[in-house]
């Protein structure tokens, strides 16, 4: 118990001063933080909520890109079904501070405190017979969730500071029924769901969650790195349901459910980029799987109009080196856009056939909080528009988890 503690003080210390260099936080306001702290106990995320340096939303995305993992909002935890929260038991989760919230198959989604514990994730998967995703939670929330779920009776800083927010979220909600009825206004930074009726924003608003009927999901980061994506969202995207399928075959839905089909039954490396590009055929023209090797990127798998493999197995990045993977390296979400003409950008247009193609787009695929490769993808020059984002980036999740159930066994044959 005092080794975990311990391990929390460094990842809290270390948190503050990412913050700070973030520009999130000032350096007095740390000081203020960890005074309180050092009085009243807790984690820092918590600390920081109840002096009301920081919104939910701001310290939610903050602490994921801090911890290179999902995260899970509050949106999503207050709509767990108890179906769900009975693959554990109370005991189980008040004991590994967990909390799950979604299951597709034997995919297991739950929030933590801690999603780097191994050790966790593996009893879990014995106890339930799952893969275990784990997604980062604020502890607020968290607890929430299980004093809904479990009974759990949440430390008093916590439930202190879960009145506050209930009570901003009281008082903020007649201005927000005043900007509903007044329209979207300038250089508002809303995920993006449905431009006839946009989510409220608040203190205790929630990021953009996969369940909620919608095509982009466009977190306000993403947003403020691709402007365009508002109009294009905007102009082209049918935003209620199903996302479109142009081909008129699978849904994106059931693309999705083959594709975690596939990859629970991967048995080699090449079964896992077999099911990705599979899964993506319908819904881009051209695409290609890189893999991280060192500090090279080399080219893996590719497939669709005018790829040509020999060309895709010949690429090589340096990952110092300016590119299209630079941002995706540093811990940005997605890359949407045309190409930048760079010499390792061309390296990729070569591959395509030559051309540099706009738009594209390129996702990381991370295993273990480590980034291990990327998924590009293209129309050949045509919009991306009815491509459906939190399918493409789901998929990547599940090809993780098989990834890294494939290393495992690995590792268990050479024992």
């Amino acid at each position: 118990m005092a080794g975990r503690r311990s391990e929390r003080a460094d990842q809290d210390r270390a948190f503050g001063e990412y913050l700070v260099s973030t520009g999130l936080l000032n350096r007095e306001a740390l000081r203020q933080a960890r005074d309180t702290q050092s009085l009243l106990g807790g984690r820092l995320d918590t600390v920081l909520l109840d002096l009301g340096v920081l919104g939910e939303n701001a310290l939610l995305h903050a602490l994921g890109r801090f911890r290179s993992t999902r995260t899970v909002s509050s949106y999503q935890l207050a709509r767990i079904s108890p179906e769900v929260a009975r693959a554990i038991s109370s005991r189980v989760a008040i004991r590994l501070e967990v909390v799950p919230f979604r299951r597709e198959g034997r995919i297991l989604s739950v929030a933590t405190l801690n999603p780097s514990d191994l050790p966790v994730e593996d009893e879990l998967a014995q106890l339930t017979d799952c893969m275990v995703a784990s997604f980062v939670a604020l502890e607020v929330r968290l607890y929430e969730a299980m004093a809904r779920l479990y009974g759990v009776q949440p430390p008093i800083q916590v439930q202190s500071v879960l009145e506050r927010l209930e009570h901003a979220a009281r008082v903020e909600a007649p201005s927000r029924q005043d900007r509903a009825s007044a329209g979207p206004q300038a250089g508002d930074e809303r995920s993006i769901t449905t431009p006839a009726h946009p989510p409220p924003r608040s203190s205790v608003a929630d990021d953009a969650d996969p369940e909620r009927p919608q095509v982009l999901e466009i977190t306000r980061e993403e947003l403020r790195q691709f402007p365009s994506l508002a109009d294009e969202a905007r102009r082209d995207l049918r935003l209620h349901g199903e996302p479109p399928n142009r081909t008129g075959g699978p849904s994106a839905d059931e693309l999705l459910e083959r594709a975690g089909e596939a990859l629970e039954n991967a048995q080699r490396r090449d079964d896992v980029s077999d099911a990705v590009l599979t899964f993506c055929a319908p819904l881009l023209a051209r695409r290609l799987l890189l893999a991280v090797r060192g500090d090279t990127i080399v080219g893996w798998r590719g497939a669709g109009e005018g790829v040509r493999p020999t060309a895709v197995e010949a690429i090589a990045i340096p990952a110092t080196d300016p590119s299209v993977f630079t941002g995706l390296l540093q811990g940005a979400g997605l890359w949407l856009g045309p190409l930048p003409r760079t010499p390792s950008n061309d390296l990729l247009a070569r591959a395509l056939g030559g051309a540099s193609p706009a738009p594209c787009i390129v996702l990381p695929l991370v295993v273990r909080s480590k980034t291990v490769a990327f998924l590009y993808g293209d129309n050949a020059g045509r919009s991306l528009a009815q491509v459906p984002i939190p399918h493409l980036k789901r998929l990547l999740a599940k090809a993780g988890l098989a990834l890294q159930i494939f290393l495992l066994r690995s590792k268990i044959r050479h024992l």
